[in-house]
């Protein structure tokens, strides 16, 4: 099925749930999870997501972890999405708490963001340390 099928078939859904529900028809197990916030461990990734998603207009939705962003397919799903509100972010880089179910960045994540803190003074908000968890979790 060509990229604009794919569109023209999007433009006849009527609900988000059809939309995931097509969504996995054609890339079945692509979405992981879907959680509905970031943890409060990470108050910046709220924040940039507020504004992207205030920028375009639009209020947050929820939060789509899937798996690699690998075929023009995906693309276009995740443009969509992005589109309505929604964030996508890789299960390779982040994943849910297993406790609360927000999202966490995964320990490359982390690693990146304390650096980025560090060397250009970034004013964010992270544990000192990591963990697979929230830390109120």
């Amino acid at each position: 099925m060509s990229i604009n099928e794919i569109k023209e078939n999007l433009k006849n859904l009527k609900t988000i749930e059809d939309v995931f529900l097509y969504i996995n028809s054609k890339e079945k197990d692509w979405i992981t999870d879907i959680c509905d916030n970031f943890s409060d461990d990470y108050p910046h990734l709220t924040m940039n997501w507020n504004f992207l998603v205030k920028k375009i207009n639009l209020e947050p939705q929820k939060i789509i972890l899937v798996n690699k962003f690998d075929t023009d397919t995906k693309i276009l799903f995740s443009d969509l999405l992005f589109t309505s509100g929604f964030i996508l972010k890789s299960n390779e880089d982040y994943s849910k708490c297993p406790t609360c179910n927000k999202v966490i960045p995964k320990l490359n994540i982390y690693n990146m963001i304390q650096e980025k803190k560090e060397s250009e003074n970034l004013n964010v908000s992270i544990p000192d340390e990591w963990k697979a968890t929230c830390s109120r979790c």
